[in-house]
């Protein structure tokens, strides 16, 4: 693509305001070149193919490493039925074997989610991430070597600590290119492929399971066909993926000055990328970052669910495995759209509280759905699909809105790991919820969902109500704020005059 051009004032036929130079809003500027910020209106004119360039340059990319991840970290429910338990965990009668190597993933992974953000913060992101999404491929892949239930508990312990540099950093590394209205959208493309591999896994293990006398396993197959692509991709990330828009070779100066302008319009640009210390105590210390991770339970507590056992649930309607993994397929195929839908309007309307709420009550009816007697296969069908549209739709804009209302880059990393971390402590929690002996009904994990998916709605209605308020209160003691003055983030965060939350 052609780079974008910024006129000067002698093709503007005027003599545009001037405003902060290249060199004070992006690093590394060379001020004797004396590029100059143009005025709003032409800036607005240029910045849409700016904004192409960085789609085609980031959301590729970070959308196919969310669709490996998916796969590698969502594999292990398919391979439960492809005779994994029956290998190397003895059995497992219980599941409860299985369990724990489900939520270990979940342990490892949320431990190491909040150093992991702030060495994204403070190094390079796309090294890495590079590194972090070779590493899980490493991992992921050696499952299909394991040999007994201590080598598949090694394996997930591993991928859980290596896919901590990723998942998290993802969000706060589109803040670096992209403004809260335009997050959305992108962090559902983002995580929507998470809900495509659920559907593209589903056919993956339905064409492993066809195969007819392999040389080892069909589960170990899996594995590895779902792992050693990661390896490669990791790799090609280090040297393919943008670094922060300052130093990255994609744009020329004046690009790096319009990105510099436009995200200054809501945070201060930051240059340094030293971790303030004080900001990390200020995100542990903010109880709407753990009101945020308790909604985000709720979502987890589902999703967790359905990663690892929605090919066990529908296989109470089938008597076929092959078939059920098949049926997996539609749910998470409705997901998706649904997921690029609800973005879509949320960034229109610059609001993401009552969307998360809303989307939380249809996964909690579509848990009531799967209540009913497992032999009306239509209504426990269809409650999948409401509780895959409600729980993988509501992941992304929890992200979104995490990720708009923190203001630092070192408090946005920190509350971005909090709220995803804690949230996800239910996603080990669902691991122990779906023992074998309550088959076919599974009902305690069924009530548990629903529960919780109902009690996150609440939380978000009160919290988005909250932050609305306090953008209310905020304008009548400030007044509103100047348009194109960039409130002092890098400093005070959220609590910088003329910063206003997103609700």
């Amino acid at each position: 693509m052609a780079d974008a051009h910024i006129s000067t004032p002698e093709e503007l036929g005027s003599d545009p305001k001037p405003t902060a130079s290249y060199s004070e809003n992006v690093p590394n500027a060379d001020a004797e070149k004396g590029y100059r910020i143009p005025d709003t209106a032409h800036i607005e004119h240029v910045h849409r193919r700016l904004l192409l360039k960085t789609d085609l340059a980031i959301m590729p990319l970070t959308a196919l490493l969310y669709w490996l991840a998916s796969l590698d970290r969502g594999n292990l429910g398919n391979a439960r039925l492809q005779g994994l338990p029956q290998d190397i965990l003895g059995g497992d009668p219980g599941g409860g074997l299985f369990a724990l190597c489900s939520s270990l993933f979940y342990i490892s992974y949320i431990l190491c989610q909040v150093p992991a953000n702030l060495i994204v913060k403070r190094f390079d992101p796309a090294v890495v991430i590079g590194i972090s999404v070779f590493l899980w491929g490493v991992a992921s892949s050696s499952q299909a070597g394991a040999r007994n239930f201590g080598g598949e508990l090694v394996c997930r312990l591993f991928i859980g600590v290596f896919e901590a540099g990723f998942g998290p950093a993802i969000p706060l590394y589109y803040s670096y290119f992209y403004t809260r209205a335009e997050h959305g959208k992108r962090t559902a493309l983002f995580i929507g492929s998470a809900a495509f591999a659920g559907a593209f896994g589903g056919l993956i293990a339905y064409g492993v399971q066809s195969l007819s006398s392999p040389p080892i396993a069909h589960w170990r197959i899996l594995f590895l066909i779902e792992g050693l692509p990661t390896c490669i991709v990791g790799l090609l990330t280090i040297w393919l993926l943008p670094n922060r828009p300052a130093q990255s070779r994609i744009y020329t100066a004046e690009e790096k000055a319009v990105i510099g302008e436009r995200l200054g319009r809501e945070v201060q640009v930051e240059t340094d990328p030293a971790v303030r210390w004080a900001h990390v105590k200020g995100a542990l210390g903010d109880w709407r970052v753990w009101v945020m991770g308790m909604i985000y339970q709720s979502l987890n507590l589902a999703l967790g669910s359905i990663s690892s056992f929605l090919p066990t649930i529908i296989n109470t309607l089938t008597p076929s495995p092959a078939r059920a993994q098949l049926l997996t397929v539609p749910p998470y195929a409705a997901a998706f759209g649904t997921m690029l839908v609800s973005a879509f309007i949320s960034d229109h309307l610059a609001v993401r509280g009552p969307l998360v709420a809303l989307l939380l009550l249809v996964s909690g009816f579509g848990f009531m759905m799967l209540l009913i007697d497992h032999t009306h296969f239509s209504v426990r069908y269809g409650g999948t699909f409401l509780a895959c549209m409600g729980t993988y739709t509501g992941v992304p804009l929890m992200m979104s809105w995490c990720a708009a209302n923190y203001g630092s880059e070192t408090k946005r990393a920190v509350a971005l790991a909090l709220m995803i971390g804690f949230g996800q402590c239910f996603s080990v929690v669902a691991s122990f919820i779906w023992p074998t002996t309550d088959s076919p009904f599974y009902r305690k994990g069924f009530i548990l969902c629903m529960t919780w998916s109902f009690f996150g709605a609440a939380l978000a209605a009160l919290l988005s109500t909250h932050f609305r308020l306090t953008n209310l209160a905020r304008d009548r003691r400030e007044g509103r704020p100047e348009k194109g003055a960039t409130p002092q983030t890098g400093t005070l965060a959220d609590k910088a005059p003329g910063f206003r939350y997103m609700w």
